[in-house]
């Protein structure tokens, strides 16, 4: 018995936009790339949270972060994202070492319902000046199962203790005396 392998749809807002793809047969993840057709600018924040207006270049479509920068840069896709189904966004551990650039929100997340053009929200945390060309891979995308068969409630206690675990962050790190 085979079972139907889910469909991810996707839809390019340009002819000129470069489809998400796989880079080898067996990665987990494909790759996302900056397609900035017809748009002639994008909003960046700095350090201080100021809001920067940036030209992205006519003839050649690039654009740049300075040090410091986020952004959200355009994908020029929309996906059609299955139901139970979610896309994850990740840096690319390349260009994070390459060039600096990473997520600014650790991980995306894109739920079946959204229907709208993806961006990434690229953060520059190199002290240069970065350079981004159309057609640049910037993130990496899963499609992920998602199992939302679970509901919420308020509780009036606090959860007792499971297992042997105490303390949160760094506390399984903890050397055991010797």
């Amino acid at each position: 018995m085979t079972t139907k392998k889910p469909v991810l749809g996707m839809f390019k807002t340009n002819p000129h936009n470069v489809l998400p793809k796989q880079a080898t047969k067996g990665a987990a993840c494909f790759d996302l790339s900056y397609n900035p057709h017809g748009k002639t600018h994008f909003r960046t924040f700095n350090f201080n949270n100021a809001e920067v207006w940036r030209d992205i270049h006519r003839e050649t479509g690039k654009a740049f972060l300075m040090p410091g920068e986020r952004s959200l840069m355009p994908t020029g896709i929309i996906f059609d994202i299955p139901k139970g189904y979610s896309l994850r966004l990740y840096s690319r551990s390349g260009t994070a070492l390459k060039t600096g650039l990473f997520l600014a929100n650790s991980v995306g997340i894109i739920d079946e319902d959204y229907t709208d053009e993806t961006f990434v929200m690229i953060h520059n945390a190199s002290n240069i000046r970065v350079e981004i060309s159309p057609g640049q891979r910037i993130a990496q995308a899963e499609m992920v199962l998602v199992d939302a068969n679970y509901s919420m409630k308020e509780v009036k206690q606090a959860p007792e203790k499971k297992g042997d675990r105490s303390g949160g962050f760094g506390s399984t790190d903890k050397k055991e005396d010797k």
